[in-house]
């Protein structure tokens, strides 16, 4: 039982350092979108107010997708913003609900109208319960 044939991989300090390095790459692109986030919402509310931030976001998100699919499909060099991007590309989805779903679901509980809420729960229990 020393696990040698076991199909087993040692990890080397290299790949250990290197799967670190890349864990800490992965925090890059939430920051990044988030300080993007922050600066569409500075503007549009400041100057642009006919603009819906909803649809800035989408404009904004959209392009980062795209800038970063090509460097994906080119094989162009990049930085450090776009290797943490193509991290959360291969972050299964139920993952991503997993981790967030909770925190919105509790925010949209934690504001809603108890009165309107007790108003349409009938149509919430037929639309939650086919």
């Amino acid at each position: 039982g020393s696990g040698h044939g076991s199909g087993q991989h040692e990890m080397t300090e290299h790949e250990i350092a290197e799967e670190g390095h890349h864990a800490v790459k992965a925090v890059f692109f939430p920051w990044f979108a988030e300080i993007i986030g922050v600066f569409g919402y500075y503007v549009v509310s400041r100057f642009a107010h006919q603009v819906p931030y909803t649809a800035l976001m989408f404009v904004v998100g959209a392009s980062i997708g795209a800038s970063v699919n090509s460097y994906e499909l080119n094989h162009l060099a990049t930085n450090d913003v776009v290797e943490s991007a193509m991290t959360w590309l291969g972050i299964n989805g139920e993952v991503i609900l997993l981790v967030f779903l909770p925190g919105l679901l509790y925010l949209d509980s934690f504001n809603i109208d108890v009165h309107l809420f007790t108003q349409s729960f009938p149509q919430l229990l037929t639309f939650a319960f086919p």
